[in-house]
């Protein structure tokens, strides 16, 4: 894990905090330049990514313990491909049009299943739709216009650690920490030769 210098006992209050697989580059920056060039107001608080989960607020314990948990999980997990493609949208309930996020074996539905029960029961605000958020709250016309020119889009990256942000008053986050997965993918033998 690696932290910040910022220290999550310096909080006075409870603390909005997030769960997420950031998308590397060019992919997330390519992505955040679009929702700038839309007029998107959210795009630059956080780096591109998928949420994986959103806890309600939580004191400067209930933080240090999320961390501890997540440290354990990425022991138990190893790197594994996510394909962004084929758009969606939460249209008429939020103004948000989004790539749809997959993996193999619904490793994003298994690891989130994992957060939740590291976390703790809580009841999530929405159900879980694994994605990355394309254009949000930009007008009607906007988001037509991007669901149309984000249609044929479609890329894959290893998914190598999970992300702990915090927002703070203005409106952006800050990443707490990294969590690296520790697990060694299976060794692939070479041609004709046994594993």
């Amino acid at each position: 894990m690696q932290k910040t210098s910022a220290s999550l006992s310096l909080a006075p209050d409870r603390a909005v905090v997030g769960v997420v697989l950031e998308v590397p580059e060019p992919y997330g920056d390519d992505i955040m330049q679009w929702r700038i060039g839309l007029g998107d107001a959210y795009a630059d608080r956080m780096p591109t990514h998928i949420t994986m989960l959103l806890p309600p607020p939580m004191t400067p314990a209930e933080v240090d313990r999320l961390t501890t948990a997540l440290d354990l999980l990425a022991t138990q997990w190893a790197a594994f491909d996510v394909t962004l493609g084929s758009v969606g949208s939460f249209r008429p309930v939020s103004p948000v049009v989004y790539l749809k996020a997959s993996a193999e074996q619904e490793r994003l539905q298994l690891l989130q299943q994992e957060l939740m029960e590291a976390h703790g029961p809580f009841e999530p605000a929405h159900p879980f739709v694994p994605h990355v958020t394309v254009a949000m709250g930009v007008g009607e016309g906007l988001l037509d216009a991007a669901a149309d020119a984000m249609a044929d889009y479609k890329c894959q990256w290893p998914a190598t650690a999970l992300s702990l942000f915090q927002r703070h008053r203005d409106g952006r986050w800050q990443r707490l920490s990294r969590h690296r997965f520790a697990v060694s993918p299976p060794r692939t033998a070479p041609e004709g030769l046994p594993g």
